[in-house]
């Protein structure tokens, strides 16, 4: 698998998993956003990743590889119920100058054993107009297309109900952010 041209948004990439996804696709050949709740673990991450080298007194707080396109808003979205996130969502939305979806990502984590990428072709070509109503069915199709694991926390019916919640919700902060 190459990804050469591609960006991946790897949250949770400070360490563990995330780190290791992190890792492998960077060695594919894209270009990684690393995003973690601790700015620490990412830097390192990040460091390892592109061998940043900061000087000293310089702190390293936030990593976003390739720079983002103009008018692309991101979210980033997540729901924990005890120590270990139940459903983190991730939406990318990149607007035309006439304020049209160009381009839309949404990466959905935490509920099955590996993240998994929804399908956005609906989205594309979206307006102001519309937008609210395709979000909502993109929404839809990725909880109808992800596969929760029973976890002890949450029944797979309640998983697929977060991360249409939340899907929506990230797609929605993306479209804003990107406008």
């Amino acid at each position: 698998m190459k990804l050469e041209g591609r960006v991946a948004i790897v949250t949770g990439a400070g360490q563990g998993i995330g780190r290791a996804i992190a890792e492998k696709l960077r060695d594919e050949g894209a270009g990684v956003i690393v995003a973690d709740k601790n700015p620490g673990t990412a830097g390192k991450t990040a460091a390892g990743l592109y061998e940043t080298a900061l000087a000293p007194g310089e702190l390293l707080v936030a990593i976003e590889l390739p720079a983002r396109a103009p008018s692309t808003g991101i979210s980033h979205l997540h729901m924990k119920l005890t120590e270990r996130p139940v459903v983190t969502v991730t939406a990318l939305v990149t607007l035309t100058p006439s304020a049209a979806v160009a381009q839309a990502r949404l990466i959905v984590g935490s509920v099955a054993s590996v993240p998994f990428a929804a399908d956005t072709v609906s989205l594309l070509g979206a307006d102001p107009a519309d937008f609210g109503s395709r979000a909502e069915a993109c929404a839809e199709a990725a909880a109808a297309a992800c596969t929760p694991l029973p976890d002890g926390e949450a029944s797979p019916d309640y998983l697929s109900h977060l991360v249409r919640l939340h899907a929506r919700q990230a797609l929605g902060e993306a479209f804003a952010a990107a406008a």
